[in-house]
């Protein structure tokens, strides 16, 4: 179905009732990872591209009770990671809020075998913003987050359901990669990073077609703890001048562990125009 009228953000902690409400079809149904449970992708294409960079609220209606019923947000491989979100119940129906970021490929609804028959209904909701007090997952909280400081793709992490640490790197080398740069001249970073394990941040900068080389990186300094995060240190680098649409990526680790990122700040050095908005917390 073609999401003509995107309704406006929830005024309150959940969807809006007078709000329109788009059908979505599921696709055929398969087995999933989990004993006893089944996926089936929700359609269309039209929906997804309406809803990139928005929150889209999943409402599942059943002739009975449709418990446990989850989403999985399906990333990109290499770009993105799959987050699979629990559905709030409410007896005869289940929602959660999804952040559909510019990686997310589609929406895939994961039930229990014996909730298969009780499904009647799936619908969507679309908004721009959501209030304070909306219930959304965790993870979805990072995707926005990061979606906000204008992260494009992450690399070698998963976004996780802990608060306090709401990233994991898998490996060796996590990436956060970031749109490219608006201006061009020399640019301060400054970063806010907290870790289980020692954060070690490295800036890395290609200014062209070339791929990221380790001669292209600076290993940012820590100057500061950070007064309201206690775990959270400041950490600086600088880019030297590149041209404008260059690309920059920073790696917070270099091993696995899990961590945040609080703020992420470039700084055109030559007019002090801030050219990302601070990140008060992922």
């Amino acid at each position: 179905m073609v999401a003509r009228h995107l309704p406006a953000a929830p005024s309150g902690g959940g969807p809006r009732p007078e709000a329109e409400w788009l059908a979505l079809a599921i696709g055929p149904l398969r087995p999933a990872a989990s004993q006893g449970r089944a996926r089936g992708e929700l359609l269309g294409s039209e929906w997804l591209t309406a809803a990139r960079g928005c929150w889209a609220c999943i409402r599942v209606i059943g002739a009975e009770s449709v418990a446990s019923t989850k989403l999985l947000v399906r990333g990109t491989l290499g770009q993105w990671p799959d987050v699979l979100v629990d559905l709030k119940d409410t007896g005869t129906s289940a929602s959660a809020w999804v952040f559909i970021g510019e990686y997310v490929t589609g929406l895939e609804l994961d039930v229990g075998m014996t909730a298969i028959t009780a499904l009647r209904h799936v619908q969507l909701q679309v908004a721009a913003e959501l209030s304070a007090d909306t219930p959304v997952a965790v993870e979805m909280l990072t995707a926005a987050a990061l979606h906000r400081i204008r992260a494009r793709s992450v690399r070698e992490v998963e976004l996780t359901a802990d608060a306090q640490w709401p990233l994991r790197a898998m490996g060796n080398e996590p990436q956060l990669r970031f749109r490219r740069l608006d201006a061009q001249g020399r640019i301060d970073m400054q970063a806010e990073i907290a870790a289980e394990a020692a954060a070690a941040p490295v800036l890395y900068r290609t200014d062209g077609a070339h791929r990221f080389q380790p001669q292209s990186s600076q290993p940012c300094t820590a100057v500061a703890e950070v007064r309201a995060d206690a775990d959270a240190q400041r950490y600086v680098a600088q880019l030297p001048a590149l041209r404008s649409g260059a690309y920059w990526r920073l790696d917070p680790l270099k091993a696995p562990g899990r961590f945040r990122v609080n703020v992420v700040r470039l700084l055109a050095v030559e007019n002090v125009h801030a050219l990302l908005r601070p990140l008060l917390r992922c």
